[in-house]
């Protein structure tokens, strides 16, 4: 983290066309929104199974890949990781990976939407998109055939996760960002090239 408290977002150094960030972002970054309270009322807590460290966003040849490591990543509540990927082409795409009580396992549901930002945004089969959640490493990858993209020269990406406890009606959200120790704040990437 920077002297302001802002994660380092790292590209590869002698790249002028990078295809590759890390974002370091340090544990305690967590924000908490309770149900039925203003959007403008989310507080800054510490909240071990929602924090985000580090995530990795790399723009393959073949594929798009996330990494992310968390300080203590565990089977409780509803989790949300989304990725909002834009196109040098103009396409918009999310990826939302859910896992719930009834979802205990390292498989969790995937859903794959094409014209995101968009009303006729619709979701979609995307053949090759992997994902696995390892709660022992702290760790969950998720892998993005290039295909389901469009095949862009360059995109630009946009990442966050959501926990929630005690359900979306009565409960709490606690969310976190890597680009960002604000919520909303998730700042899109830099443009990543195809390696």
């Amino acid at each position: 983290m920077t002297a302001l408290g802002e994660p380092i977002a790292v590209a590869e150094a002698s790249e002028t066309r990078p295809s590759r960030i890390v974002f370091r972002d340090g544990p305690g970054d967590v924000w908490r929104l309770r149900a039925n309270e203003p959007f403008t009322d989310q507080t800054r807590v510490r909240r071990p199974a929602a924090d985000v460290t580090r995530a990795v966003v790399v723009h393959g040849r073949w594929a798009l890949r996330f990494r992310s490591r968390f300080v203590n990543l565990r089977k409780v509540g509803i989790q949300r990781h989304i990725f909002v990927v834009r196109t040098s082409d103009g396409g918009v795409y999310e990826i939302d990976l859910y896992t719930s009580p009834g979802r205990r396992n390292r498989r969790g549901l995937v859903e794959f939407t094409v014209d995101a930002d968009e009303r006729g945004a619709r979701v979609v089969d995307c053949p090759g998109l992997t994902h696995k959640l390892r709660y022992r490493a702290d760790v969950m990858r998720v892998r993005v055939p290039r295909t389901c993209l469009g095949s862009p020269d360059w995109l630009t990406v946009q990442m966050g996760n959501e926990l929630v406890i005690g359900g979306f009606e009565t409960g709490t959200t606690y969310r976190d960002t890597p680009s960002s120790h604000a919520w909303p704040g998730a700042r899109p990437t830099m443009p990543l090239y195809r390696r």
